[in-house]
C-alpha cells in the first residue's frame, strides 16, 4: 500500500524533532508542507507521477504574488515569461479564471496526449490568455475530423505544435484539407502530422501561391508538386519573396530551369538561407568545378554538412579557401 505525502512528510516531522532540530525550523517545515501540498494534489489529479508533482512544486516556492490559476499554470511548467506576455495583454482573463475550469482544460489536453512538459504552454497558447469556454477546449467534433484524415494518436504532437488549430472551426479545416486535396496532395493527414502548420496557413494567400510558383518558376509538373511537399511540406508555408530569391539567384548562376529534377529531390533547398549557405556554395563550387559540375551536383551534397567536407570532398578544394568566399558573400 502506498503512503501519502501528508503521511511521509508526518514521519519526517516526527523524526527531525526527535533529531534535535530547533522546533522552529520543524514548524517551517510543516508550514511550508502544508502550503504546497494542495499544489502537489491539483497537479496529481492531472495524472503528473507523485516525484515530477514534488519537484515542479518545490521548484517554486514564492507564490504569494500569483493568482490561483498562475500558480497551477506555473507549476504545471508553462515558461514564466509566457505568462508575462499574458499579464501584458489587454482583457486577457485566464489567469484569473476558476481554477477547477483550468484543471478540467488541461486534463483534457494531457487526455489527448499531450505531454506534461508541454501542457500549460499549449493551454495559454489555445486559449489567447482569455477565460475558457465551459466546454471542453478539445472539443469531439475537431477530434473525430482529425481522426478522419489519420492523425488518431499523433493529436497531442499536433496540439503540442500547432496549439491554435484546436480554436480552428472543423468546417474551415475540411475546406483546407480539401483544397490541399484538390492540388493533387495525398494523404493530407501524414503531411499534417510532419508539418502540423500546414492546417494553419491560407489557402489562399499561401499555399495557393507557392503550387503556383512551383509550376511557373521551377517548372514542375502537378506530380512534381506532390512529390516535393510530401517531401517537405513545410515549403508551403514559405513567402513568395523567399522562394523568387532563391529561385532568382539559381537563374542568374546557370540559366532557366528547364528540369525541376534537383528541386523535386530536395526541396529543403528552399529552407537554407540564401547569403549564408546557398550562394556562398554554389559560387565557390562553380569557381573550383565549373559551371557544368556545379549545375549536375545534387542540393544534398552541396548544401548538409560542414563547411570544410564541403570544400574538400564536394568542391575538390582548400578548404581555406571557402571562408573567403563565405565572406566576401555576406558582405556584398
Amino acid at each position: 500500500m502506498s503512503v501519502s505525502l501528508t503521511s511521509r512528510c508526518g514521519s519526517l516531522r516526527a523524526l527531525l524533532s526527535s533529531s534535535g532540530i530547533p522546533e522552529i525550523f520543524v514548524r517551517s517545515f510543516a508550514t511550508a508542507t502544508s502550503a504546497t501540498q494542495p499544489r502537489v494534489d491539483n497537479l496529481r489529479s492531472l495524472r503528473f507521477n507523485l516525484s515530477e508533482s514534488q519537484e515542479l512544486v518545490e521548484n517554486r516556492k514564492d507564490i504569494a504574488h500569483e493568482t490561483p490559476v498562475e500558480t497551477l499554470l506555473l507549476d504545471a511548467g508553462t515558461p514564466a515569461g509566457l505568462i508575462q506576455r499574458i499579464k501584458g495583454v489587454e482583457g486577457s482573463s485566464l489567469l484569473h479564471d476558476d481554477v477547477e475550469k483550468v484543471k478540467t482544460a488541461l486534463g483534457s489536453l494531457l487526455k489527448h496526449g499531450v505531454p506534461s512538459a508541454a501542457v500549460g504552454r499549449v493551454l495559454v497558447r489555445v486559449s489567447g490568455g482569455k477565460s475558457l469556454p465551459s466546454e471542453d477546449p478539445v472539443k469531439s467534433d475537431f477530434v473525430e475530423f482529425m481522426n478522419s484524415i489519420g492523425i488518431f494518436s499523433k493529436l497531442g504532437r499536433v496540439l503540442t505544435s500547432q496549439p491554435s488549430i484546436a480554436t480552428m472551426k472543423v468546417e474551415s479545416l475540411q475546406q483546407k484539407v480539401a483544397a490541399l486535396e484538390g492540388f493533387g496532395l495525398c494523404r493530407v493527414g501524414e503531411l499534417v502530422i510532419r508539418h502540423p502548420a500546414l492546417l494553419s496557413y491560407s489557402v489562399e494567400n499561401r499555399i495557393q501561391p507557392v503550387i503556383e510558383f512551383l509550376k511557373s518558376e521551377v517548372n514542375m509538373t502537378d506530380k512534381d508538386v506532390a512529390q516535393t511537399v510530401a517531401s517537405y511540406p513545410a515549403i508551403l508555408g514559405y513567402s513568395m519573396e523567399n522562394l523568387h530569391s532563391k529561385v532568382d539567384f539559381y537563374k542568374a548562376e546557370f540559366g532557366d530551369i528547364k528540369s525541376p529534377a534537383k528541386f523535386v529531390r530536395f526541396p529543403h533547398y528552399f529552407g537554407y538561407s540564401l547569403k549564408e549557405k546557398i550562394m556562398p556554395r554554389l559560387k565557390f563550387l562553380k569557381e573550383h568545378r565549373g559551371v557544368g559540375v556545379a549545375k549536375a551536383t545534387a542540393f544534398r551534397k552541396i548544401l548538409r554538412g560542414e563547411d570544410s567536407e564541403f570544400a574538400l570532398y564536394i568542391a575538390h578544394a582548400d578548404p581555406d579557401l571557402y571562408p573567403v568566399m563565405k565572406q566576401t558573400v555576406l558582405e556584398a
